[in-house]
């Protein structure tokens, strides 16, 4: 598991040192804005990076849920999970400090490379090595892609008007709706009826979908459909794979 032994060839016949030579995997940072661990978003990542060392923290590591701030009147209310399951609102701004301290452990680490398994943008994160992030992975694959035009799928009403404020403000037209992702859901089949040649595609501005949703979608609706978690995690791996 990642070493060769003392003396043996190689493919190419090269016989190696005296002293046994260590593959060294990638060392890769997971940070989550809730508490760690948070397996149901780590996981795809192992899966796609099966070789790297994952390591995973949290922004909320040590709370409980009575040390967090009231939900009343939140700018960006962010939806995450305790360590003990507990579904809870953290608003962005509260989160953005306390995600950079995270994000310094993991530089403390040793990490190559760092993944925000988060939707929200945090512009102002900033580490030595590099950051992938989701809102910047989609926004520059959309612009590659010459897609302006976007209908964006969101977790909870509370965030529609921060999440079209950032989309508009990075250049894109926006059509939002807040709806479970599922083929099957009435409100999302009327949607995309009524504004299917009002966008280019469809995004899932959420991180944690099962890895099968925008693909479910994707067939039942015709028109592409980008998650934005699965989306940064294949943008990784093609990195450090």
């Amino acid at each position: 598991h990642g070493f060769l032994k003392t003396g043996e060839r190689t493919q190419r016949g090269i016989r190696l040192p005296i002293m046994a030579m260590r593959l060294v995997y990638p060392r890769m940072g997971a940070l989550v804005i809730g508490q760690s661990p948070r397996p149901d978003l780590v996981d795809p990542l192992r899966l796609a990076l099966p070789q790297a060392q994952l390591v995973e923290v949290g922004a909320l590591d040590g709370l409980t849920a009575a040390e967090l701030p009231a939900v009343a009147g939140q700018k960006y209310p962010l939806v995450t999970r305790l360590r003990n399951g507990q579904r809870v609102l953290v608003e962005e701004e509260y989160l953005a400090p306390r995600l950079q301290m995270a994000l310094d452990h993991l530089a403390d680490a040793e990490v190559q490379a760092s993944i925000l398994l988060c939707a929200g943008s945090f512009a102002n994160l900033h580490s030595p090595q590099p950051l992938f992030k989701p809102f910047d992975t989609a926004r520059a694959m959309l612009h590659s892609m010459g897609m302006r035009r976007i209908g964006v799928l969101c977790p909870i009403r509370e965030q529609e008007a921060p999440i079209g404020a950032r989309w508009r403000a990075a250049g894109f037209t926006v059509h939002l709706h807040t709806a479970p992702p599922d083929a099957q859901d009435r409100s999302l089949q009327q949607w995309v009826a009524q504004n299917r040649g009002q966008f280019d595609c469809m995004l899932l501005d959420y991180v944690g979908h099962a890895p099968e949703t925008a693909h479910m979608l994707q067939q039942a609706f015709a028109l592409p459909v980008l998650d934005l978690g699965h989306l940064t995690i294949q943008a990784l791996a093609a990195v450090w794979a």
